[in-house]
């Protein structure tokens, strides 16, 4: 069984009648809006939070980083910043899937009008969406909390490995949102990254953590 397979929930599959009911609704629809939440990439292999058996929640008792843990903890973001650094190249590496793709598709061919998505994987934007809202922000960039400091998450990753020379682990478990279940004792070994700009260290991926409100 793949990473994709074991990511995906236990599912059935539609008759021809239902298929046939939402190609006639997207065909005779003139202002489509799609939108997408976290059981469209566990196909890529991204898993999910609250799907039974595959699901985060299911399968550790780990649970996502708090908005104000983040925010008032040191402790809370040099854990968060160690198992994303581990994360992060098996989440960027990830593909979109048919449905990604059948999406971007739909936009190129003038059949949709907007896609709003909660996931942060910017995989819409891999297959070719371009007219998208990103309701919960985007892993890909990460924003200095005090002052006006931004970077790429990929070059940010590079400034994570020079702070943290030789800091390797291996991963338990594949979480959500490029996070991932690493050995805690190494956690305490982790350097946090500080700003170049201000040397703060509340460096915060672009995301809406659990707790914050969308806006």
């Amino acid at each position: 069984m793949s990473v994709s397979q074991l990511c995906v929930p236990k599912h059935f599959v539609l008759s021809e009648k239902y298929y046939r009911a939402l190609e006639g609704f997207i065909l005779s629809a003139k202002n489509l809006l799609v939108l997408t939440g976290a059981g469209l990439s566990t196909e890529s292999g991204i898993p999910d939070y609250r799907s039974v058996g595959v699901g985060l929640y299911d399968r550790t008792k780990h649970r996502p980083i708090q908005h104000m843990d983040f925010m008032n903890d040191g402790k809370a973001r040099q854990r968060y910043w160690a198992r994303n650094y581990i994360g992060f190249p098996v989440f960027i590496d990830k593909g979109p899937n048919i449905s990604h793709k059948v999406i971007a598709e739909m936009e190129q061919a003038s059949m949709l009008r907007w896609v709003i998505t909660q996931n942060v994987d910017r995989l819409h934007q891999k297959a070719g969406s371009t007219k998208i809202t990103e309701l919960h922000g985007t892993t890909n960039i990460v924003a200095c909390q005090r002052c006006d400091y931004i970077v790429n998450r990929i070059d940010f990753q590079s400034y994570i490995e020079s702070c943290n020379p030789g800091f390797m682990a291996d991963i338990i478990n594949v979480t959500p949102d490029a996070d991932a279940e690493i050995d805690t004792d190494l956690i305490e070994k982790f350097n946090l990254p500080l700003c170049p700009d201000c040397g703060s260290d509340l460096l915060k991926p672009q995301v809406v953590f659990f707790g914050a409100n969308v806006g």
